[in-house]
């Protein structure tokens, strides 16, 4: 039994790595996610954490941090900047998700010998996501003043996330009935998806409607965001209770915050209770985040970190991601400039969205879950650290260029 004190000072522990890992990413573009991951992989081998404990503790960790994950998106998600700057960024993503998740499926399934299910899981975890926690800091650095080009990939880190989300939950779903993956079963898992959209989005748009509605009678109430993060937590567990995506309810739910009043008079969120939300929300992601990475090294082992085959199946999947990334960079931004489309290329440092995923599997008992999560982990390291490399790289020509 592990001691109260030392629980508290592990806590304290993972909070200030965080906050000074924070501080030197913003900084120097240096990435805390290994050094989370490292520390969750050393009081595993230390035995200091009990099996038990991850076992209760991270599932119910996952639905909080993703259902978090969604409503963040959501609030990111500015329709007119969208619709502005971000025609671009949506082409882009979908080309690196569609080359990057063909290249996993096809590597696992039919290379490898993974199950089809197993390899759709896995493509649908790291096909083409880029991290929006890493693009708005690294892009600002070398965009030199370029708000489009921050705003383009913004877009693309926010529309790449929730793709993969969907499409996860679609498969797994599957998965989890047992639907066979031919055209029957294809047909069953896509009339299951458009019945949960349907459910979720409606719910969605009904709620933040609702509790605009609320908050403006609400508005000078102490403690309004605290009220709205447990409205957004019911909404994600009620929905998914009544046949609906709760997923797609919560991120639904953050869109119509931040983007019904623009449209529609009236329904503006109360001068002040936006910027609340925002920062909280920014908050409580920080805090997931920090202590998800932790969970993550806990869910390893030390010897299979450093198992080499392992090493090589996750440094094939670089190889697919880096391509599709030149792939679909250099045809959707074939216009721009080199400097600036070798910006483009280096985003693609994945983030909490996969690691959030991957650990999911692990409370449906999907085969293969372990080597899932090992391997979308060595890929988190790796993509982050070509992104923090590749940023250096360019700004250093930016600097050639410009050496004022």
């Amino acid at each position: 039994m592990v001691a109260t004190g030392t629980i508290l000072l592990l806590i304290a522990a993972v909070i200030f790595l965080g906050f000074f890992g924070d501080l030197l990413f913003k900084g120097k573009g240096i990435p805390q996610t290994l050094s989370l991951i490292l520390l969750g992989l050393t009081l595993k081998a230390l035995g200091l954490i009990p099996q038990n404990a991850l076992d209760f503790l991270v599932p119910i960790f996952s639905q909080l941090t993703l259902a978090m994950i969604l409503f963040d998106l959501g609030m990111h998600l500015d329709l007119k900047h969208t619709m502005g700057q971000g025609a671009s960024g949506v082409g882009r993503s979908a080309v690196y998700m569609l080359l990057s998740i063909a290249g996993v499926l096809f590597f696992f399934h039919w290379f490898v010998g993974w199950g089809l299910y197993q390899s759709l899981l896995l493509a649908s975890i790291i096909g083409g996501e880029t991290t929006v926690a890493v693009v708005p800091y690294v892009a600002q650095r070398l965009s030199k003043g370029d708000a489009g080009l921050v705003a383009n990939l913004t877009v693309e880190s926010a529309f790449n996330s929730i793709v993969l989300i969907i499409l996860f939950f679609v498969f797994l779903n599957g998965y989890s009935s047992s639907i066979p993956l031919d055209t029957t079963g294809f047909q069953s898992i896509a009339a299951t998806f458009f019945e949960e959209l349907s459910v979720g989005v409606v719910s969605g748009v009904i709620a933040g409607m609702a509790w605009i509605r609320f908050s403006k009678l609400m508005e000078f109430s102490d403690y309004l965001y605290i009220a709205t993060i447990g409205y957004v937590l019911l909404i994600y567990v009620l929905v998914g209770n009544l046949g609906g995506s709760g997923i797609l309810a919560v991120l639904t739910l953050g869109v119509i915050f931040l983007n019904f009043g623009k449209f529609v008079p009236g329904y503006e969120l109360p001068a002040g209770t936006e910027g609340y939300i925002t920062t909280f929300q920014e908050e409580i992601t920080f805090f997931l985040k920090t202590f998800f990475f932790v969970f993550l090294g806990l869910e390893l082992s030390l010897q299979s970190f450093l198992d080499a085959g392992t090493w090589v199946l996750a440094g094939a999947v670089m190889v697919i991601l880096l391509f599709s990334r030149f792939v679909s960079t250099y045809t959707v931004d074939h216009g721009k400039d080199r400097t600036t489309k070798m910006a483009i290329y280096i985003m693609v440092a994945q983030g909490l969205t996969p690691a959030v995923l991957a650990t999911t599997l692990l409370g449906y008992n999907v085969v293969g879950s372990d080597e899932i999560v090992l391997i979308v982990t060595l890929v988190i390291v790796l993509t982050n650290l070509v992104t923090a490399i590749g940023a250096y790289r360019v700004r250093a020509a930016l600097g050639a260029v410009n050496p004022d």
